[in-house]
């Protein structure tokens, strides 16, 4: 049993991923290298950063993927009739405007286009069924509101995906916590609860899911707010 936050000692590590999405876009990706495979398998890890085109994507397909499965999803309660099909076809529809075209057929098979976008998601599934494609415990993607923000608002999945400055950042409690461009790893700052928070829910039931700048307070989240003027970001931390 290791500390991993001041008065916090946890039994177990937390994977920590943050989504970050430029709320106007900056600059476009590179996407002719669409075909960039770094592996499908986001959890509890060494801190990375994944901000190719390429996965992104399989990132917030897995995220779907997973979560248009789920019985119990107030997100789905709303959206009844939403599948992983009206995703794919969404991605198609935003994508449009990128797609690559080249006439010579051994540029055809890496082309960013409608087919090829089809077998990368045919792939994935083809993962995900052997364990080699998965984000971990999505469950906080339904309670931040990243979920319903990415199935019903085109320009925010755009942006993400397409936006070189957008990115999502994946780790773990044990290697240093969150860690966002701009600002840093958590765990290089001092940071601990927020007391007004615990108050809150002193006698209340403890919510489901909180903005983890509302739980902590130091320097690391300070900059975070400050980030947040630029950037829509979305913390998964269990």
């Amino acid at each position: 049993m290791i500390q991993v936050r001041e008065s916090l000692f946890e039994t177990n590590s937390s994977s920590t991923h943050a989504v970050v999405v430029t709320k106007e876009m900056q600059c476009e990706t590179n996407y002719k290298d669409f075909f960039s495979y770094e592996g499908y398998c986001f959890g509890r890890c060494e801190s990375h950063i994944v901000d190719t085109l390429c996965n992104k994507l399989a990132y917030v397909y897995l995220v779907v993927n997973d979560l248009v499965h789920w019985k119990h999803n107030e997100v789905l309660d709303r959206h009844p009739d939403y599948t992983k099909e009206d995703f794919i076809n969404t991605v198609i529809e935003i994508s449009k405007k990128y797609f690559e075209n080249p006439e010579e057929e051994w540029l055809k098979r890496t082309a960013f286009n409608e087919d090829n976008l089809k077998r990368f998601f045919n792939e994935l599934d083809e993962k995900v069924k052997s364990y080699d494609a998965f984000v971990d415990h999505v469950e906080d993607f339904v309670d931040n509101g990243f979920f319903e923000r990415v199935i019903t608002d085109k320009e925010f999945l755009e942006r993400l995906l397409f936006d070189e400055d957008s990115y999502i950042t994946v780790g773990g409690d044990e290697y240093r916590g969150y860690n966002l461009k701009k600002v840093g790893f958590e765990h290089d700052y001092e940071d601990k609860y927020n007391p007004e928070f615990e108050r809150k829910y002193d006698d209340n039931e403890w919510p489901v899911w909180a903005d983890p700048t509302e739980m902590y307070i130091g320097e690391f989240w300070d900059k975070v707010k400050e980030l947040r003027k630029e950037y829509d970001i979305y913390f998964k931390g269990n």
